[in-house]
């Protein structure tokens, strides 16, 4: 597994740091963890493989 860092996530973390909706952002960041994960499960479970 790869993790990606490109220029608009660390814009999108910057813009919820200086508008102090931190939380909001984590709130965001986990349900995307959540969703990814349902990919790994589901890939997992159909036992097929990722291109």
């Amino acid at each position: 597994m790869q993790i990606k860092l490109n220029y608009r996530t660390l814009l999108f973390a910057l813009f919820f740091l200086f508008t102090n909706q931190l939380q909001m952002y984590i709130k965001v960041m986990i349900f995307a963890f959540l969703h990814e994960m349902g990919h790994i499960l589901m890939r997992s479970k159909l036992r097929s493989k990722a291109k």
